[in-house]
């Protein structure tokens, strides 16, 4: 049973795959702002810039930073992109591992879960490092949960910022930044990039207007 499943998913998926090319194509023309640095805490950022068939123009492409982490690191973007990434060396995971450290800042992690090398990944991100538009910088944070504190510090966020996470009507009133959605009570990780069932052409995260936010003024 799980053979035939496997093979009906990937039939409807080569079917899908020009109408899910045409649908994200289509819905790219509402973006105004142009050559844009996305920040994200994992892979729902490079997602969204290749579905909008933008260049990458931050070094958080492929990669996963726990949300505190992410949230100290992009209220010191400009230091820490200063910063020398150096490897750590984790016998526990099979992708390379950076880290970042400020001497009065504090260490950020970072899981490069889609890289082969260490070298790879730091190629990439000074790469796409020096590709930052400082005049043009969002932040996103996904995640199936944030505390009080953490949203808190959300709000110091010099950069236009946008959280999405589980339905909250009481967070959402209180953070403006702040964007629940249903689908987020049964999460797993890397659900929001999911297509919402075979024959979809939208994603979960599609139920986020992200084009609306990246268009910043400029809409």
């Amino acid at each position: 049973m799980a053979n035939i499943n496997g093979h009906i998913h990937g039939l409807c998926h080569r079917l899908l795959k020009y109408p899910r090319l045409w649908y994200h194509k289509h819905k790219s023309r509402r973006l105004v702002n142009q050559d844009f640095s996305l920040f994200c805490n994992n892979c729902t950022g490079g997602v969204i810039l290749h579905d909008l068939s933008q260049r990458f123009n931050s070094p958080t492409i492929n990669l996963n930073i726990q949300p505190k982490e992410f949230i100290n690191f992009v209220n010191n973007l400009k230091d820490y992109m200063r910063c020398e990434l150096e490897e750590i060396h984790d016998a526990s995971v099979d992708f390379p591992v950076g880290r970042l450290s400020l001497p009065n800042g504090g260490d950020v992690c970072i899981k490069f879960v889609h890289y082969s090398s260490f070298k790879c990944a730091k190629e990439k991100w000074e790469e796409r490092k020096n590709r930052i538009d400082w005049n043009n910088v969002f932040v996103l944070l996904e995640g199936p949960s944030f505390s009080s504190e953490l949203l808190d510090m959300c709000a110091e966020v010099e950069y236009p910022l946008s959280v999405m996470g589980p339905e909250n009507p009481e967070i959402e009133a209180t953070y403006s930044f702040y964007h629940g959605f249903k689908w987020y009570s049964n999460w797993r990780s890397g659900k929001s990039l999911d297509y919402k069932h075979i024959f979809s052409l939208k994603r979960y995260l599609d139920d986020f207007d992200y084009i609306r936010f990246l268009n910043g003024n400029k809409s």
